[in-house]
């Protein structure tokens, strides 16, 4: 399965070098020919729309490796072909544009059917069947290797003693016929040159998860209610960015919170900056778990030593909307002074939870050093007076282009973290390897975002914004 797994590579890397080629036909999805039973589904596009191969020209072109070999060839697929080969002996000496080229086709696929006892598949796109499977029986010593069956456009990898119940699952059904993953391919949107499906809750109830992970994020399998849910996920490329965006349906325990995003209120020169609303309502849910890994006589003592009332006073201290924020500063500094930072926390009752903050500051002895401040519910603290007013002052983050790029719908997010990373570069950059330090200056922000737009279902952004 080696050289599977290569030509697998060739079009997961080449879908970041696609950018120099010309507009290829279309063809069919890799779905067409995944068993709609599929559990999991990974697609890889090296024909996707005109506009994300045009996007990606601006964007993937400041990478040296990339743009080193694209200025000897025109086809993406030769380029990282080019880059595997040099690094797999075995290929080295097949000679891509006369033995490859003439069938690979732009798209490939993984897929993982059933769940206690899965099987897994692989799709590659071919142009040329009778060339695509010579080569390949060519290139495979012996007879341990996968089956090779040909559907429409595509050359199916299974094991031999999966082979017959895969294809008897493909004639009933694709994937691309599945009622859930036609609505949640359709909730995602453009595709990109990368997407992802994944029948989460059919993995997690059949052990395919950790059940520690499962329990971090709320959806520990248990006989009465078991984990549902699917995901989809798609990396796809702007004029101003690339993106990796999602969508979940269906999951377990998951309502909307109650609470608004102060991103946008921050000054405008934020460095970095993390926002989460709702965060006090998940600290009261949880807290019966996290009670339950700490000593009784534990938890009561430091409510007599700190005056806490747990865990109310903790969950209105945090708040509806819970934001901390970073200015630019020097990391020389931080082992002196320690970061310049602030926290603005919009709370039920802000008299109570200014209370607990300066008695919490006072018990660790950090109420000489740090500054804090009430203004109705909105409460304060930070390194400094100043920032802690400036804080309170408002700013216009929300406005600039940067932020905008990097935190789509900002004040619908319910869990969001930005970086400007222009503003922060000159701390590590010359701490990278010359050759990539010209890409990392190719990146102006960082995004990551999360809305949840109904009870069990939501969306999620991981953005790099580009210079």
């Amino acid at each position: 399965m080696l050289t599977v797994a290569a030509l697998v590579a060739v079009l997961v890397v080449g879908a970041g070098a696609f950018a120099v080629a010309k507009l290829l036909p279309s063809g069919p999805q890799p779905a067409t020919v995944i068993p709609g039973n599929a559990t999991a589904y990974i697609r890889l596009d090296l024909d996707p729309s005109a506009g994300q191969k045009i996007a990606a020209m601006r964007l993937l072109n400041k990478i040296p490796a990339v743009r080193e070999v694209q200025s000897t060839t025109s086809d993406p697929r030769e380029m990282l072909w080019r880059l595997i080969a040099s690094e797999e002996p075995d290929l080295a000496s097949v000679d891509f544009q006369t033995e490859v080229a003439p069938w690979l086709g732009s798209r490939a696929a993984m897929g993982a059917l059933g769940t206690s006892d899965p099987k897994y598949m692989l799709a590659l796109g071919v142009t040329d069947e009778a060339a695509a499977m010579d080569w390949f029986k060519s290139r495979e010593s012996g007879s341990n290797g996968p089956d090779m069956t040909y559907r429409d456009g595509f050359l199916l990898f299974t094991d031999k003693d999966d082979t017959q119940s895969i294809l008897a699952d493909l004639d009933k059904e694709s994937l691309s016929e599945n009622a859930n993953f036609q609505n949640d391919v359709a909730a995602l949107g453009d595709q990109g040159i990368a997407s992802a499906w994944f029948d989460v809750g059919a993995l997690a109830n059949s052990g395919a998860f950790d059940e520690s992970l499962l329990s971090a994020i709320g959806q520990s399998p248990s006989a009465s209610e078991p984990v549902n849910g699917r995901m989809s996920m798609a990396l796809r490329l702007d004029d101003d960015y690339i993106e990796f965006a999602g969508n979940f349906q269906g999951v377990n325990n998951l309502e909307v919170p109650s609470g608004g995003n102060q991103l946008g209120s921050l000054p405008g020169d934020t460095a970095v900056a993390f926002s989460m609303v709702g965060a006090g309502e998940n600290f009261t849910k949880s807290w019966n778990s996290i009670s339950k890994s700490l000593d009784p006589a534990t938890i009561s003592q430091l409510e007599k030593e700190l005056g806490l009332r747990m865990p109310d006073d903790i969950s209105n201290l945090i708040g509806t909307s819970f934001t901390m924020a970073f200015p630019p500063q020097d990391l020389d500094d931080w082992g002196s002074v320690g970061p310049a930072f602030g926290i603005k926390s919009e709370t039920n009752d802000g008299t109570r939870a200014k209370t607990v903050l300066d008695d919490l500051l006072s018990e660790f002895g950090m109420d000489a050093r740090w500054a804090t401040k009430q203004d109705g519910n909105t409460v304060y603290v930070g390194s400094s007076s100043d920032y802690v007013k400036r804080l309170a002052d408002g700013g216009d983050l929300g406005a600039q282009d940067a932020f905008r790029l990097a935190i789509p719908n900002a004040e619908s997010a319910h869990v969001a973290l930005y970086m400007n990373v222009d503003a922060v570069e000159d701390q590590y950059l010359d701490q990278l390897q010359v050759d990539y330090q010209e890409a990392i200056e190719g990146i102006r922000a960082i995004g990551v975002s999360s809305v949840i737009s109904g009870p069990g279902e939501g969306s999620f952004s991981v953005r790099l914004v580009a210079n």
